[in-house]
């Protein structure tokens, strides 16, 4: 119930890799856990599926979507004392893709560390992730990241803030977003809380989009070809 409150939207297939990988030996035997606790989670109307099956490869229930429902959202609230959030309408399809592919990225961290490729230290997702700052000429903003990711190797912390792009917003719209990240760290505000400004990471489905965004963030680097 925490994962889904996280990350709002999560496949079948990911909840089994966030939380049955390793308690189980093999996709199948966890993909049968999985079906019988999100099955329980419903009778019990904590959570819902959505209309839609969203991602996977092959049909059958690893392609099924889980969010909370608002009985579930009310119970959380409950016991954190936060804010109840709605469920996802059905027909934010767009919307839906998008959450679990930034969901996919966060769990594929994850699986990093428990692989001992780095130590991750930290992980926030929307709205957490998101920050409030003041431009250089004092107008109010909000960064609106994906993810904001500290990794750890022996001798390094890792600050990103992470964009997961899907090939459906125009080169306008990404450069704008490539402004609001260069203000927010002209502002000072991040380096002055954590000492450090964060690489911003951009994942692209292929690499004829890595191209396009490659040129909306080139728009806003005017003379600071290292930004």
């Amino acid at each position: 119930l925490d994962s889904l409150a996280s990350y709002r939207l999560l496949s079948s297939a990911l909840i089994r890799r966030l939380h049955f990988a390793s308690t189980h030996h093999g996709k199948d035997a966890g993909a049968r856990s999985v079906n019988r606790v999100m099955h329980r989670l419903e009778s019990l109307h904590l959570v819902s599926r959505m209309d839609q099956r969203i991602g996977g490869y092959h049909g059958g229930s690893t392609s099924l979507s889980w969010q909370l429902s608002l009985s579930g959202h009310k119970l959380l609230a409950g016991l954190t004392g936060q804010h109840a959030r709605s469920p996802l309408p059905a027909s934010s399809w767009l919307f839906a893709q998008h959450t679990l592919a930034i969901a996919e990225v966060a769990i594929g961290l994850t699986e990093a560390e428990r692989s001992g490729a780095f130590d991750l230290l930290r992980i926030d997702t929307e709205p957490q992730c998101w920050q409030d700052f003041v431009s250089s000429t004092g107008v109010a903003q909000r960064l609106k990241p994906d993810l904001y990711v500290v990794t750890a190797d022996n001798d390094f912390e890792e600050h990103s803030f992470v964009e997961i792009d899907l090939g459906t917003e125009h080169q306008p719209t990404l450069t704008r977003k490539a402004r609001t990240y260069r203000s927010y760290r002209d502002s000072g505000r991040h380096e002055a809380t954590h000492g450090v400004f964060p690489r911003v990471v951009w994942v692209t489905p292929d690499r004829r989009r890595q191209g396009t965004v490659q040129a909306a963030v080139a728009a806003t680097t005017e003379d600071q070809d290292g930004l």
